[in-house]
């Protein structure tokens, strides 16, 4: 029923819609998104009661990976988990369809959570543009490829959505919305020109006539462009050198939520280092000083910057796409830690590096979130000359 928030209300009373039953629905729907939220996190985490060493094994197969990186071998199972979970048959059934006959059995969740529930055997993968943000916690996006539009909401986002961003990822019907499974792959279009070329490349050359049906028979490989840069055999050499360009790593931010996933030990993680990647060394090279314009950073700053840069490849091992985005990230990343230098918006650095606000908040947050000792060094070192 579509109806007004300044109508008449339905239900009689005489009051207007939004004084009425609007604040009524508006409840009943915040209880239901936390009920599917909970079950989310239920579906997820239902591969540690199926042998989950079997399907680790299983994903490793689907997907090798020659890399001593621990960080992007735990991204990319974690992205290989939520498509086995709908799409690869488990003895007789998928994960997914297990779960929910499960849950449809045993009484346990209300019939109106039930019956959203029952649509998520059928979710597949999907790219979406964001053609609207509504608020902090809701967004519209379209299918890129049917043009569906659908209202999205996304309660965890720690960074500035825009307009014109590209997600990946399995939405999950919420009754009249919905809900990313556990997290959305995102780029800019404008900074990763050649990722979505490949990607449809893979689709013309798989011969499917929907690219749903593409996506989820071929998710592998469309990981493989995404995450781990890889092009297809298909593209002429001279594309395919561009796409072997060193990546930003897209699921930076992704928390362990799989309880059966097993750490690096100790040792392993005292022994592992980074590999040398040359374009490390751009990023101190592309910093805005006061000498090159207003708003720069000092030479002072410039110093502690390249500093702090050096101790976050130590530890993170970045996969660098466009080094601007990083770039910019570090930039505010030594403004907003330093008391009294915080002279610029996200936004504005944003401009002047030429990358979108979304990307530099994402830098920024994985470079906060690793360096929070040296960062509390800095502040004390600078206060400290202050004094």
């Amino acid at each position: 029923m579509n109806i007004g928030r300044n109508e008449e209300c339905y239900c009689g009373s005489g009051k207007k819609y939004k004084k009425c039953c609007m604040k009524k629905k508006d409840s009943l729907d915040s209880i239901m998104f936390s009920e599917l939220e909970q079950l989310q996190v239920q579906l997820f985490n239902y591969i540690g009661k199926n042998n989950p060493d079997r399907i680790i094994s299983m994903l490793a197969e689907e997907l090798p990976l020659d890399t001593t990186d621990s960080q992007l071998k735990q991204n990319v199972t974690f992205l290989l988990a939520i498509w086995f979970i709908f799409h690869k048959p488990y003895e007789t059934k998928t994960l997914a369809e297990k779960f929910i006959e499960e849950k449809r059995n045993d009484g346990s969740i209300r019939p109106s959570v039930l019956e959203q529930l029952e649509k998520w055997s059928s979710t597949v993968p999907s790219f979406s543009e964001v053609t609207n943000v509504i608020d902090t916690e809701w967004i519209e996006v379209e299918d890129i490829e049917t043009k569906e539009k659908k209202k999205v909401r996304m309660p965890f986002m720690n960074y500035e959505m825009e307009k014109g961003i590209i997600l990946f990822g399995f939405l999950l019907p919420y009754g009249n919305s919905y809900s990313y499974m556990r997290f959305a792959l995102d780029f800019v279009p404008e900074e990763t020109p050649n990722m979505l070329p490949a990607i449809m490349q893979l689709y013309k050359n798989s011969g499917k006539q929907h690219m749903s049906e593409f996506l989820m028979e071929q998710y592998p490989e469309v990981i493989k462009v995404m995450i781990l840069e890889e092009p297809p055999a298909e593209l002429p050499a001279e594309e395919a050198t561009e796409m072997n360009e060193t990546a930003e790593d897209s699921t930076s931010e992704m928390t362990e939520e799989w309880s059966v996933e097993k750490e690096a030990s100790a040792e392993q993680a005292a022994t592992y280092r980074p590999r040398e990647n040359p374009v490390y060394g751009e990023i101190p090279g592309l910093l805005f000083s006061e000498e090159k314009q207003e708003g720069g950073l000092s030479a002072r700053m410039m110093e502690e910057a390249e500093n702090m840069w050096r101790a976050y490849c130590a530890k993170a091992a970045p996969i660098i796409r466009k080094p601007e985005i990083y770039a910019a990230g570090l930039h505010y990343l030594m403004e907003s830690n330093v008391p009294g230098t915080n002279a610029n918006t996200q936004k504005g650095l944003a401009a002047t590096y030429g990358v979108s606000a979304a990307s530099l908040s994402k830098a920024y947050r994985a470079m906060e979130s690793e360096l929070s000792e040296e960062l509390e060094q800095l502040k004390e070192t600078f206060c400290a000359g202050i004094r």
